[in-house]
C-alpha cells in the first residue's frame, strides 16, 4: 500500500514537472519563432529616434526590384541631416547566396552618387532584410535613383521624388 502512494506521488511529481517543461518550452518558442517575422519599423532604435525627433524625414516607398528572380523591396527611406538610410527586403527565390550590399548605389537628381558608408541585414526563413547607410551629398535631395549594378546584372529604379510626397 505504502509502495502505491509513493509511485502515484512520483507520477503527480514527474507530471508537474513534464508540464512546466513544456509551458517554458513553448514561450521559449513563441520568442525564437517571431525572430523570422518580417522587420516593422525602421530596425535600428536610433534611426527611430531621429525620425521620432523630427531630425530626419521617413519616407514609406515599397518600391520593387527584380534582380534575377529574386524581389529587392525598398521598404523606407530616411533621410537625415547626415546620411540616407535604405531599408530593405530581399525575398529569395534560391537560397545559397548572400546579397552583396556595396552593388546597390543611390544617385541624386543631379547626378551625383551618395557614398556608402555601411550596412546590416539579418537573414529570415525568406531572404534577409536590413540597412543601408549612404552619406548625404551637399544641398537638398530632391529625388533619388537607386542603381544596381554587380558584374554584368544591371538595373535602375527612380526610388524618390520629394515633390510627390510618401512622407509618413
Amino acid at each position: 500500500m505504502e509502495r502505491r502512494r509513493r509511485l502515484s506521488w512520483l507520477f503527480v511529481a514527474l507530471t508537474i514537472v513534464r508540464r512546466i517543461v513544456i509551458v517554458v518550452l513553448g514561450v521559449w518558442l513563441v520568442f525564437y519563432l517571431t525572430r523570422y517575422l518580417p522587420d516593422r519599423g525602421y530596425g535600428d532604435p536610433s534611426i527611430q529616434e531621429l525620425v521620432d525627433s523630427g531630425q530626419a524625414q521617413a519616407y514609406s516607398l515599397n518600391a520593387h526590384l527584380l534582380i534575377d528572380q529574386d524581389k529587392f523591396t525598398v521598404k523606407k527611406m530616411v533621410i537625415s541631416p547626415e546620411h540616407v538610410y535604405l531599408i530593405y527586403s530581399l525575398k529569395k527565390a534560391e537560397p545559397g547566396w548572400s546579397f552583396p550590399g556595396n552593388s546597390i548605389k543611390l544617385v541624386d537628381d543631379q547626378g551625383r552618387e551618395l557614398t556608402y558608408s555601411g550596412g546590416s541585414s539579418s537573414g529570415k526563413v525568406w531572404g534577409e532584410s536590413g540597412i543601408q547607410t549612404y552619406n548625404r551629398t551637399e544641398g537638398e535631395i530632391k529625388e533619388l535613383t537607386l542603381q544596381y549594378e554587380w558584374f554584368d546584372r544591371r538595373a535602375s529604379m527612380r526610388l524618390l521624388s520629394i515633390e510627390e510626397g510618401a512622407h509618413e
